[in-house]
């Protein structure tokens, strides 16, 4: 199992009956940024954030916006096989409010 670090900005749970097949579709979307997927050949500037839809029983695991170290597995199911985040282990959080007060003092 493959381990590396990104940061979680948020994720969010959605829980709904698609209203075309009359199934109840339910994850959490997560918002992120792999610092370690960044090619210098692209025409990017900065970090581009990422998605990855998770179970929503998983929810739980995120704790707000932060540094998190993630196990990779994969998924065999579909036609072609999929890289996903097995555990998300949080390793430093990240407040917002308290970064924006900090900065707005030494501006």
């Amino acid at each position: 199992m493959n381990q590396k670090m990104i940061f979680v900005m948020g994720a969010r749970r959605y829980d709904f009956k698609d209203e075309q097949s009359g199934k109840q579709v339910a994850g959490v979307k997560l918002h992120f940024i792999d610092f370690t997927s960044v090619d210098p050949n692209q025409d990017v500037s900065g970090f581009i954030p990422s998605t990855e839809t998770l179970p929503f029983a998983r929810f739980g695991e995120i704790d707000g916006p932060g540094f998190y170290n993630v196990t990779l597995g994969f998924d065999l199911s579909g036609r072609k096989p999929k890289v996903v985040f097995e555990k998300l282990v949080l390793v430093q959080k990240m407040d917002f409010a308290d970064f924006v007060a900090k900065m707005a003092k030494s501006a």
